[in-house]
């Protein structure tokens, strides 16, 4: 081949996407240029952290008011729920709670 041919072929020059640089970036893009969306990424992975975490402390909390409802009906209404049933309900509500207030606390 000639050295023309060899120029143009793929791979021969680094800005036109060939393999020493355009294989990470596209061409007339250098690895400044990406630490603004690298930053924003970040942003947006703790902005979803977040969102998780809230949602999972609201979760608790609605799941031991449910406990605690199931406990108060079984009580009142019917008398199906045992009285272990229901100390293991109670228990499980105030776990709820404390996770709730723990990660409440975190956020």
């Amino acid at each position: 081949r000639s050295s023309r041919a060899a120029a143009s072929a793929p791979g021969a020059d680094a800005t036109e996407g060939g393999s020493a640089g355009g294989a990470l970036a596209p061409p007339g893009n250098s690895p400044r240029d990406l630490v603004p969306l690298l930053r924003e990424a970040a942003a947006r992975r703790r902005a979803l952290v977040r969102v998780g975490v809230r949602f999972g402390g609201s979760l608790a909390t609605t799941q031991a008011e449910v406990l605690r409802q199931r406990v108060d009906q079984g009580s009142e209404e019917r008398r199906e729920l045992s009285s272990v049933a229901a100390l293991l309900a109670a228990a499980g509500a105030d776990s709820l709670e404390q996770l709730a207030s723990t990660i409440a606390a975190i956020d």
